[in-house]
């Protein structure tokens, strides 16, 4: 590799840079890996070579190509006139580099996440966590003032029980705004939810009890919310107070009310498989 590449002295810099540029983008990796592989391809060619790519898009991913100086068209018929897209040196030089970032990302560990359970039933924070920990870093936390000591700016997603002693889950939330963490917040409680809801600052709100695959699902879905902008974010925490109060008024309809929720056992009862669906309870012989 030339002086210019990413190992040399005088425009290492410059190069990586580009190909970290061009790697930003979607296609133009693509397009100089296809280029690469050829001895020159007509625009016909690569639009059958690349299906996934519209011809307005690759038209514009030539364009910028040519403007890096990474390719240029050679003429290889003369009637009608008909060229071929052939990368030139700098080129082949940023598709390398190209092709040394992908596999370095492909091969780096990814980031691992962290989540905070909170809930003051330690069956059910226990739970949750084992839901959890095979994909997540998990902590655990069993009342207001332990999830405060449990949080920071690295905590993706918290998972948050309402009612809780010391500091309740509604005070953890105000707190933990005030710190501006780029935190998302899962509420999860057994009352059912009143229009206070509008005045905390949450991102989903889940009704206990809830199965393993819509907590997973919560879960994961807030992880990736966190790279969206704030208003997409801000509206999405809106639509999930919207749907809790209008299942709750749903349920009010149906006749359902506080006593027809699910007790939580006694300290001597274990929840089982049944929890995620029904939060059914048995004792540790098994006796529901």
């Amino acid at each position: 590799m030339s002086d210019s590449g990413p190992l040399g002295d005088a425009g290492a810099s410059t190069a990586f840079r580009e190909a970290a540029a061009l790697l930003a983008e979607p296609w133009p990796p693509v397009v100089l890996r296809a280029l690469a592989d050829s001895d020159g391809m007509t625009f016909e060619e690569l639009a059958a070579a690349l299906p996934e790519i519209t011809e307005e898009l690759l038209g514009e991913t030539l364009s910028t190509l040519e403007a890096t100086d990474s390719l240029e068209q050679v003429k290889i018929g003369q009637h009608p006139p008909e060229f071929a897209y052939v990368l030139t040196d700098r080129g082949a030089e940023l598709e390398a580099i190209c092709r040394q970032l992908a596999d370095w990302v492909d091969t780096a560990p990814e980031e691992e996440r962290i989540i905070v359970v909170a809930d003051d039933d330690r069956r059910v924070a226990t739970m949750h966590t084992s839901w959890l920990s095979g994909e997540y870093a998990v902590r655990t936390a069993h009342d207001g003032d332990e999830t405060i000591e449990e949080l920071g700016p690295e905590v993706d997603v918290l998972v948050l029980d309402r009612r809780m002693p010391g500091r309740s889950g509604d005070e953890v939330l105000a707190w933990l705004r005030e710190q501006e963490y780029d935190t998302r917040v899962v509420m999860i409680t057994a009352e059912e939810p009143g229009e206070d809801l509008f005045d905390l600052d949450f991102d989903e709100y889940l009704t206990k009890p809830v199965s393993e695959a819509e907590f997973k699902s919560v879960v994961a879905d807030l992880i990736e919310r966190g790279e969206y902008d704030s208003q997409l974010q801000a509206y999405l925490a809106r639509q999930s107070t919207v749907r809790a109060l209008q299942a709750a008024e749903d349920g009010d309809a149906d006749g359902v009310n506080e006593d027809d929720a699910p007790t939580p056992p006694d300290e001597g009862r274990q929840p089982t498989d049944a929890d995620t669906d029904g939060f059914e309870w048995s004792d540790s012989n098994g006796n529901s």
